[in-house]
C-alpha cells in the first residue's frame, strides 16, 4: 500500500467520522426539540388547569379551598416525576453523545498518529534516497578519478626521439614503430630495475 493510498484511506475515514458525528448531533438536536415541545404542551395544559381553577363558581369555594392544595400537590408530584423522567432521558442522551464524541476523538487521534507515521516514513525515504544517491555519486566519482589516473599519462619523459618513458600510466602510443617505449613504470617503484 502506498503513502498516497494511506492518506486517501485516512481522508475517507475522517469524512465518515465527520458524517457520523453530524448524524449523532442532528439526532440529539431533534430529540431536544421533541422534549421542548412536550414541555411546552405540558406547560400549556397547566395554564388551562389554572384558568379552569380560577373560573370555578364561588359556591364551591370552600370545597375548592380544600381541594386546591391537594390538586397543587398532585400536580407538583406529577410534574416532578415528568421532570425527573425528562432529566434522566437527557442524562442518558448526553452520556451517549459524550461517548460518541470520545470515540470520535479517539479515531481522530489515531488518524493523526497514522498521518505522522506516514510523514516520518516519507522523510526517512527522502533521506535514504539522498544517502543512496550520494553514495552512488561518490563511488562513481572515485572510480572515474581512479580510471583517469590510470589511463591518462601523468608524466611523459622523452629522453631522445628513440626512447619514451611513461610513468604512472597505462596508455599506449601510436606510431612508435622505430621508438623504444617503456611502459608500466611507477616513479617510486623500488622493485623496478629499469628506473630512470
Amino acid at each position: 500500500m502506498t503513502t498516497k493510498d494511506d492518506i486517501d484511506n485516512l481522508k475517507t475515514e475522517a469524512k465518515i467520522l465527520a458524517e457520523a458525528i453530524e448524524i449523532e448531533t442532528n439526532s440529539f438536536s431533534e430529540s431536544m426539540k421533541q422534549h421542548k415541545s412536550t414541555m411546552e404542551q405540558e406547560l400549556y395544559k397547566l395554564k388551562e388547569y389554572n384558568v379552569m381553577l380560577q373560573t370555578v363558581p364561588k359556591k364551591l369555594d370552600s370545597q375548592i379551598q380544600e381541594l386546591i392544595p391537594k390538586i397543587a400537590m398532585e400536580l407538583d408530584t406529577i410534574n416532578s416525576k415528568k421532570i425527573d423522567d425528562i432529566k434522566k432521558h437527557y442524562a442518558v442522551q448526553t452520556q451517549e453523545q459524550m461517548n460518541s464524541l470520545k470515540e470520535a476523538q479517539q479515531k481522530i487521534y489515531q488518524l493523526t498518529e497514522n498521518i505522522k507515521k506516514i510523514d516520518r516514513r516519507r522523510i526517512l525515504n527522502f533521506f535514504l534516497g539522498i544517502v543512496i544517491s550520494s553514495g552512488i555519486a561518490v563511488g562513481g566519482a572515485t572510480y572515474a578519478a581512479s580510471y583517469m589516473m590510470q589511463t591518462f599519462p601523468t608524466r611523459v619523459v622523452i629522453n631522445t626521439p628513440e626512447n619514451i618513458i611513461l610513468y604512472d600510466s597505462d596508455v599506449s602510443l601510436w606510431g612508435t614503430d622505430n621508438v623504444k617505449v617503456l611502459q608500466g613504470l611507477r616513479k617510486n617503484d623500488k622493485k623496478n630495475p629499469r628506473k630512470f
